[in-house]
């Protein structure tokens, strides 16, 4: 823009110079500071067409031209209509940049339309020839004014040259024809009597109105367009965040906004928001989402000017001078679908058409709340799909696991009867007890093994029942220490004080769980101290606790290690065996238990698991058989 700035001041000297009309003379200055006054004037009563982000303005200033033209110099032509829309300009508290192009935009307008009323004979002509040299010179004025401003909105973004020249040619064109006209009658009627131009008066106000009129009418068309136009383009199914994004880059171009934040309840109920401005498209922080909804709240439906707004409610907000602010529903609908909170933030000050802007985007904020629901559905299914995707995955692999951990311990208890039976009577007794004990053991770990199986589906159908008896959990830690004795290596240290650790619940299960969870800690904990223990916890609560030293299980699979058919090693040749149902069948008998089984890191390494079993059941217990079952799995 500031390119542009100088090469219109610098093409003005030119054409300052090419002027040869009167030798370039400035005219009287009483003159020149009344028509300065009337360019101001004329400049303080635009008509807007609202292009993207920003607007095309029109005025009637060709009329004041006409006048100069016949009454003063090109230099004083050049003078009064820069300084006029200096003054209107600074009076419509417009920046500096902006006060800046439009003064050389028009001092350059002015200076071609000085040297074109020269250059045909008009400061020489009379009658009606001098008139026909003005309407060309309001010509080269209205299209060099025309096209600048065409310029600078391409420049910035609103489109091509070409769109947006075209796009207001008509209104552009007629403006300029109405108020040459206008200018024309004026001189003529000023050398009838000082008071005869006042006879345009009426004529004068009707056409402005007329011609606002029109220029209104053009941007509510071009506003229902785009309000078309933004419709169509966002029916597609796509992601939450970038639905979001769309609806507000689509409503910033639909209000001629400088930046757009559109947000709504995520499936979580969280609200989550995007922002679009000339850098693209970001995430937006919890505090302008915040703000953006108490806008709406606020000032739904409505375009409001921002420092009106209270100081709480601007901190969070973008920068403009106002906002357009549409929802979906009221505040107390947060948990309905379709809740939405859109602003449209306007670097250009409030006029008459605020009330249509906030009207389109109303429109607009409807069809958002439809797209964005189906947004989050469309979520949801992606994700029930990658879960469905994934479940069968670890179906897959649970079945190769349970076929080999079937297959070993049958295969062992067959080879170890294969072998008594073909060297019967020819084998010691420690020989035959060798055998019997591997046959023994290996029942015992496929007997586990089809007992878990059991479980899950026992647990899946919610057909388990709880059988309460009073039991000592200390005795039961013994009982599992001495099964897996060997299994640990004697690794296994139970601490609990006798007597402080009594509980009414199930004791199978709670020996299942401790089992489970012992065994687990010897198969992946290799080396070092299995400690188990029982002490009285927090509450009416026995916290019993099994914690080993080995590697430990990382923080981005704590919260995996509950679930059906996961092992952490998945592969083919992974050290440890099992189903991946240890872990889910500890957690879900612990509900049943009404007990708390949680997973932490051992200081120095390893994993801790602890469970917190209330040393009695609740007399509004419901067994977890009956209950749907939470989503808490290894």
């Amino acid at each position: 823009v500031l390119g542009l700035i100088v090469a219109h001041l610098g093409l003005t000297a030119a054409l300052l110079g090419l002027s040869v009309a009167d030798a370039g003379r400035v005219g009287a200055p009483d003159r020149v500071v009344a028509l300065t006054a009337l360019f101001a004037i004329v400049g303080l009563l635009p008509m807007h067409l609202e292009l993207g982000r920003s607007a095309c303005t029109f005025t009637l200033v060709e009329a004041v031209l006409v006048v100069g033209l016949f009454a003063i110099g090109p230099l004083g032509v050049v003078l009064a209509a820069a300084a006029g829309e200096t003054i209107a300009c600074l009076c419509h508290r417009q920046g500096p940049m902006k006060v800046a192009y439009n003064t050389a935009a028009t001092a350059l307008a002015a200076a071609v339309a000085a040297l074109a009323f020269a250059v045909v004979g008009g400061p020489t002509a009379h009658g009606t020839a001098a008139y026909g040299c003005a309407l060309l010179a309001t010509a080269a004025f209205a299209l060099c004014i025309h096209a600048s401003t065409s310029l600078v909105l391409a420049a910035t973004g609103e489109g091509r040259f070409e769109e947006v020249f075209l796009v207001s040619a008509s209104l552009a064109a007629l403006a300029s024809a109405v108020s040459g006209t206008i200018g024309l009658a004026l001189k003529a009627l000023s050398a009838e009597g000082r008071l005869a131009p006042l006879l345009l008066v009426p004529l004068v106000v009707v056409v402005a109105l007329e011609t606002q009129r029109a220029a209104a009418h053009r941007t509510e068309r071009l506003r229902f367009e785009r309000l078309y136009s933004a419709s169509a383009r966002t029916t597609g199914l796509q992601g939450f965040s970038a639905t979001l994004a769309q609806a507000a880059a689509e409503a910033r171009t639909l209000v001629t906004g400088s930046a757009a934040v559109c947000c709504a309840p995520d499936r979580d109920g969280r609200w989550r928001g995007m922002v679009v401005d000339d850098a693209g498209s970001r995430p937006a922080d919890p505090r302008t989402v915040a703000a953006v909804v108490a806008l709406v709240e606020h000032a739904g439906g409505t375009e409001i000017v921002i420092e009106t707004l209270p100081v709480p409610m601007r901190a969070g907000l973008l920068p403009g001078a106002t906002a357009v602010a549409a929802g979906t529903a009221p505040p107390a609908a947060d948990d309905q679908p379709g809740r939405i909170a859109m602003a449209v933030f306007r670097e250009l000050g409030s006029d008459d058409q605020r009330t249509a802007r906030a009207k389109a985007l109303e429109a607009f904020v409807f069809h958002t709340a439809l797209i964005t629901t189906n947004a989050s559905l469309y979520e949801r299914m992606e994700d029930a799909l990658r879960q469905q995707v994934d479940l069968n995955r670890q179906k897959d692999e649970f079945l190769a696991a349970v076929s080999h951990e079937l297959r070993t311990p049958l295969a062992s208890m067959l080879g170890s009867v294969e072998t008594l039976r073909r060297l019967e009577g020819r084998m010691d007794t420690e020989a035959k007890a060798k055998f019997f004990t591997i046959a023994h053991r290996q029942g015992r770990r496929l007997q586990r093994l089809i007992e878990e199986l059991l479980l899950t589906a026992a647990v899946e159908h919610r057909q388990e029942s709880v059988v309460v008896e009073t039991v000592e959990v200390g005795d039961l830690l013994d009982e599992a220490a001495e099964d897996l004795d060997a299994q640990a290596h004697g690794r296994i240290v139970v601490d609990y004080v006798p007597g402080t650790t009594g509980a009414t619940t199930d004791p199978n299960k709670l020996r299942q769980v401790l089992t489970n969870l012992v065994e687990n800690a010897t198969k992946y904990a290799p080396n070092g101290l299995i400690e188990v223990s029982a002490a009285a916890g927090a509450g009416h609560n026995v916290e019993i606790r099994v914690v080993d030293h080995g590697p430990g299980i990382a923080a981005e699979d704590q919260g995996r290690v509950f679930e059906r058919f996961v092992q952490l090693d998945g592969s083919s040749t992974r050290a440890q065996g099992g189903t991946g149902l240890g872990l889910y069948l500890c957690r879900r008998v612990a509900e049943l238990l009404e007990a708390e089984l949680t997973l932490t890191d051992t200081p120095g390494g390893g994993a801790t698991f602890t469970l917190d079993l209330p040393r009695t059941l609740s007399t509004a217990f419901v067994p977890a058989a009956t209950r749907v079952p939470v989503e808490a799995r290894r």
